[in-house]
């Protein structure tokens, strides 16, 4: 894509586990824009790396609603997609949670509800696969 001279600008959303790919993916000169901050303290920023490069890092907290209802307006004007990574049945979402721990995940791991009454159960409590769907509501 930049023929691997990195990018200019990189918004970072994941983490303390992705921040490395983005340092790695940023331009010398470049900036890295940290979005919130989901936890965790691994994933230490390397600071000869940043100074060496010259990248910038800035941080930008999750604010007011005003702001994000800002950003939403933002992200749908220019069209701006999430990267999935993978997408699972809900029922899969022990295999979801070991495949984001694993940390090898780029982008989102998405989980999809069909709309079923069979997706849905009482107090959020997971189905006994064996047992007939229950009606709900």
């Amino acid at each position: 894509m930049t023929d691997g001279r990195g990018v200019d600008h990189v918004i970072e959303v994941g983490g303390p586990r992705t921040f490395s790919e983005s340092l790695r993916a940023t331009a010398r000169r470049g900036q890295i824009h940290v979005i919130g901050y989901p936890g965790g303290k691994d994933g230490a920023i390397n600071p000869l790396e940043v100074f060496t490069r010259q990248i910038e890092v800035r941080g930008i907290p999750v604010g007011s609603r005003e702001s994000f209802e800002a950003m939403i307006r933002a992200i749908e004007a220019l069209d701006i997609k999430p990267v999935i990574d993978r997408s699972l049945s809900w029922r899969d979402a022990a295999d979801a949670i070991r495949y984001l721990e694993n940390g090898s995940h780029f982008g989102k791991v998405a989980l999809v509800f069909d709309g079923t009454a069979a997706d849905r159960s009482p107090r959020g409590k997971p189905q006994d696969a064996k047992s007939p769907p229950r009606r709900v509501g």
